[in-house]
């Protein structure tokens, strides 16, 4: 004869019975949300990348598998998906960035331009795509490593030689990547001065944006810049010392003494722009050996005005030099700075 106990048969809790199914309620749910994004209805299936975004990490790996799908759009959405999810998952997307199938480099370079901070394993692998046989490729690659700022420093090399590629969105790019990278970009200086040469404007304006965010780290390099016989380098050059500033004066005071009248002139253009803190050089070169030199320093005074006061007293002096045209120079620029001084 059975017998049976008086005690409660053991069952699973309500909550317990929910964490047990949550396994397989998730996993049932990101199948329907993989297969969402194959959806043609493209509002249906941006619903259900947002949904998989929200999942986080829970829905990685199975849209890490969606980046070897034919169809463009949905590969597009899964990289955008991943690196919205987190930066932390951009090594994974790196590592796509090395497959066979083009348009998989282009959507896993877009999505790590849309991640956060990242790694130096993950800018290297971008700085490497910068050699891939794509232009998109390399265009949306030097894209990403634009949207890392500072971050992007061990790329500056890449970035350097993505300088000559041969697009010019390319080009464009990589000189805005090393703009944002500012100061540590001061290896790539001599690649940028050689950009000014590019046919693009649009490039070159680029490149005076990068070297004027290097600062004075350009400064020895555009000074020998402003001796190069192009001149579309030479006024470059001179126009990025003017926004570098006081650290720049003493390259260009140089070049006031170069036998190319056109560069003399755009010289003295430079240290008139430069203004207050160029003036105790160019005071200074009021008793340069040459007399054009000393022509020229009156003349940038001059044209700096009233802020210039602190040369008066060499003015002054330059009042009695032995070249009457200094002397003249001279006159003009003290009535430009207090004309009370010539009373």
């Amino acid at each position: 004869m059975t017998s049976f106990s008086n005690e409660p048969v053991p069952h699973a809790s309500w909550s317990e019975a929910r964490e047990n199914a949550a396994p397989t309620q998730r996993t049932l749910r990101l199948t329907t949300l993989i297969e969402g994004l194959k959806n043609p209805d493209v509002l249906a299936c941006l619903q259900s990348t947002r949904a998989l975004v929200d999942m986080g990490e829970n829905a990685v790996a199975a849209l890490l598998g969606v980046l070897t799908e034919p169809n463009p759009l949905v590969r597009f959405v899964a990289a955008s998906a991943i690196a919205e999810i987190g930066a932390d998952k951009a090594p994974f997307l790196a590592e796509a960035l090395k497959v066979l199938n083009r348009d998989v480099r282009l959507e896993t370079a877009w999505g790590l331009g849309l991640t956060g901070a990242i790694g130096a394993d993950v800018v290297l692998t971008l700085a490497d795509a910068l050699k891939d046989k794509s232009v998109s490729v390399r265009l949306l690659a030097v894209w990403a490593l634009g949207q890392r700022g500072v971050d992007a420093r061990l790329a500056v090399p890449a970035l350097a030689q993505a300088l000559k590629d041969s697009d010019e969105d390319v080009r464009y790019e990589a000189a805005a990547a090393l703009a944002e990278i500012g100061a540590d970009a001061r290896d790539a200086v001599p690649a940028l001065v050689e950009a000014f040469k590019d046919l693009s404007k649009e490039v070159r304006s680029h490149v005076v944006w990068a070297l004027r965010n290097i600062g004075p780290d350009a400064v020895s390099t555009l000074a020998e810049a402003l001796k190069d016989p192009n001149e579309e380098v030479r006024r470059h050059a001179a126009w990025v010392l003017v926004n570098i500033g006081g650290d720049a004066v003493p390259a260009v005071l140089d070049a006031l003494k170069h036998p190319s009248q056109l560069l003399r002139f755009q010289a003295v253009w430079a240290l008139k722009n430069i203004g207050p803190d160029a003036v105790p050089t160019l005071a200074g070169a009021l008793k340069d050996a040459s007399a054009e030199v000393r022509f020229l320093a009156a003349s940038a005074l001059g044209e700096i005005g009233s802020e210039a006061w602190n040369a008066v007293p060499a003015l002054v002096e330059a009042l009695k030099d032995p070249n009457n045209e200094v002397r003249s120079q001279a006159a003009w620029a003290l009535g430009r700075i207090d004309p009370r001084v010539l009373i």
